[in-house]
Parts: C-alpha cells; sequence; structure tokens
C-alpha cells in the first residue's frame, strides 16, 4: 500500500527553452512566459490511492489545539510553560516544584483558599487518628480494633524508635477510624489512609514542624499520587495492594523528603525507592473487608516510606527512574491474576481461616 510520505510533487519545465511553465486556462495546458511554446497536460482521470490511516499525523503530533499555561515559579519568580496535562513539573531555573499554583489553577481557586481547602484535610486526619487511637475502637463487623491503641502504649519500647513507633501507632489508627465507619482523607484511597498521616502528624508532635509545611508537603504529596494515578493507577482493583499501599508509601516518602529539606531530585528518589519496595503486593481482603490484612499493611507502608525518605535523604538513588517505576507498577498491575486485585479470590482471603472468617460474616 502506497503511504502518504511516498506521493511527491511533480514539477514541469518548458521543452523548448527549459523555464518555468505556468498554467494556462485557455488551452488547458502549460504555457511558458518566456518563449510562449505550449505543452498538454494528461488530464486523464487519475485512480486515488489508498493510504492507511497509521500513517496519518495525528493532531497531536502536529501540536493542534494543545492548550498550553503559564505557570509562575513561587521561588524564584520565573514563567514556565506546561502542557494542558502535565499535573507536576519543575522550575527549569531553580529546580522549585510548581504543584501549588498548577493544582490552584486546575480547581480555579485562589492559592490561600487551597491553602485552607488543604489544612481542613489535615485536620481531619488529626481528628481520625485521635478517633482510631482510643482502646474500644472497633470496627463495624468487629474483626478489627484496638491495635493502634496497643501500638501507642507500646512506643516506649518499640525497637524502631520513638518517631517510627508513633508513625504506625497513627497509621493504625487512621485505618481502624476507617474500618468503623469513621471520617478519613483518601490518600489517596481508603485503604490506605493511615500511610500519608502516619508519616506527616509524628513531624508536628515530636519535629514541632509548622503546621503550614505539613500542609505544603500534602500538595507535594497530592501531586506525586496525581502522576502515579495517570500514569498508572491506585486502585486496588486494577493494580492490587501496590496501588494503593505503593502510591501512599511513594506520597509519603515524597513528603517527608521535602518537609526534611531534601531536593526535588530526592523527592523523586524516594518515591520511586518506596514504590520499587512494594512493586507487585497484591490486595487480598478477607471477607472482602477492608481491615484484613489492610489495616496492618498502613503500618508497613509507613514503615516503607521512612525508609526510602531516609535513603534519598541520605543522597542514595534510584537505579530505575522514577516515571518507568510508576510504568512497571502499572504493567505489575495490568498483569495481576483478577484474584488478587480486591475479589478476595487469592491470597490471604482464600486460607482457611481466611475462609472462616468469611463464613462467620456471612452467618452473622
Amino acid at each position: 500500500m502506497e503511504t502518504a510520505t511516498e506521493k511527491k510533487a511533480t514539477t514541469f519545465s518548458c521543452p523548448s527553452c527549459g523555464g518555468r511553465p505556468v498554467w494556462d486556462p485557455a488551452s488547458m495546458g502549460l504555457l511558458c512566459p518566456f518563449c510562449g511554446t505550449k505543452s498538454e497536460v494528461d488530464l486523464s482521470p487519475v485512480q486515488p490511492a489508498e493510504y492507511s490511516i497509521n500513517d496519518a499525523p495525528t493532531p497531536a503530533q502536529k501540536d493542534w489545539g494543545a492548550d498550553k499555561r503559564s505557570v509562575r515559579c513561587q521561588d524564584c519568580g520565573a514563567e514556565t510553560v506546561l502542557d494542558q496535562h502535565d499535573t507536576a513539573n519543575l522550575c527549569p531555573f531553580c529546580g522549585s516544584p510548581h504543584v501549588l499554583e498548577d493544582q490552584s489553577e486546575q480547581m480555579e481557586i485562589a492559592p490561600a483558599e487551597l491553602m485552607r481547602i488543604i489544612d481542613q484535610r489535615l485536620t481531619v486526619m488529626e481528628n481520625s487518628a485521635a478517633s482510631g487511637m482510643k482502646e474500644n475502637t472497633r470496627s463495624h463487623s468487629g474483626l478489627t480494633g484496638g491495635d493502634a491503641w496497643r501500638m501507642h502504649t507500646a512506643q516506649e519500647k518499640a525497637l524502631s524508635g520513638p518517631f517510627c513507633a508513633r508513625a504506625m501507632a497513627i497509621a493504625l489508627a487512621v485505618a481502624e477510624c476507617n474500618a468503623a465507619m469513621g471520617r478519613i482523607v483518601a490518600s489517596p484511597t481508603a485503604g490506605s489512609c493511615g500511610i500519608l498521616p502516619g508519616a506527616l502528624l509524628p513531624m508536628m508532635e515530636l519535629y514541632n514542624v509548622p503546621r503550614e509545611s505539613i500542609c505544603l508537603a500534602l500538595l507535594c504529596a497530592g501531586g506525586i499520587g496525581l502522576v502515579i494515578a495517570r500514569q498508572a493507577t491506585i486502585a486496588g482493583a486494577e493494580g492490587g495492594c501496590q496501588a494503593e499501599c505503593g502510591a501512599a508509601a511513594a506520597m509519603a516518602a515524597a513528603a517527608l523528603v521535602e518537609l526534611s529539606g531534601g531536593t526535588p531530585e530526592m523527592c523523586l528518589n524516594g518515591v520511586a525507592m518506596a514504590l520499587k519496595n512494594q512493586l507487585g503486593l497484591v490486595c487480598d481482603p478477607v471477607a472482602g473487608l477492608v481491615e484484613v490484612p489492610c489495616i496492618k499493611r498502613n503500618a508497613g507502608g509507613v514503615m516503607c516510606a521512612i525508609a526510602a525518605a531516609d535513603m534519598a535523604l541520605a543522597g542514595i538513588e534510584s537505579r530505575i527512574p522514577v516515571d518507568e517505576v510508576i510504568d512497571a507498577m502499572g504493567d505489575v498491575g495490568r498483569r495481576m491474576p483478577v484474584e488478587f486485585r480486591e475479589t478476595a479470590l487469592g491470597g490471604l482471603a482464600v486460607t482457611p481461616t481466611g475462609q472462616e472468617v468469611k463464613r462467620r460474616m456471612a452467618q452473622e
């Protein structure tokens, strides 16, 4: 089949003097304006050629209709042009992220109002942590509850130290609050809701990090979540638990690095390392409930985020670039059998104990 790129224009020259002839409507032929020689042109019908649609340039390739927008760097004031679907970028002049202004523009609200909304989300995180930390917290099913309080009371004896112990207690508390039908912030999902607050709230409590800085870190985490959601997935039904707890750990790692004064490159290395450490994690909820093993995976996820942040801050780099890690997670999720994608048909959900819990829950 002939392609569009193979068709070339035909040029004519006068057979007498070699000049460039012009079209003469009177004679329906070519007329040389230099020597007056007339030439005939074959006007017989030409069979139209069929071209492959795959060879036609797309509007995107021609840059037709591609919306652009200008974003001003909050640190150095330089303006950068972003494509319509870019959710995050770095200033090419000073390396600062544009996430805050980018999100305020997309939502059509002023940055100050956006910060107020983020502060409200932070308040919900604090309240859910306090609610889930109570000794008598129980899930609606009665299957889980009280583990956050146990971790809280054992903080002083924890081998991992005060910060990690507090992070695990908060992660468990928020996840148990969710299981008890309490109000939480899906970050990025309800099943992984404890990881981000588990990482950030101890920074305020133990290191006196200002509240505004925590809000900015939440925006940084949100930017990472947007990239993962767009480039891969954050849904357990699509990509397993690696998409939920993995994405949450990556978001938390980036936020911790930013709060600790790390560079944007360090943030992205933290994201890559956190996500790599959760790669392939299946979603296998016992009895189909977001309780077992989901709640304890929140504690494991926040520890993964802390480890990734510490490595990134130490200058350790991910050998696989962050975009490729995200792509790999999406590919693993697509290849993952349906039994391991939130269906409760595999993994822990089909163990003898898991099946017994399911039968008991059905009877009740």
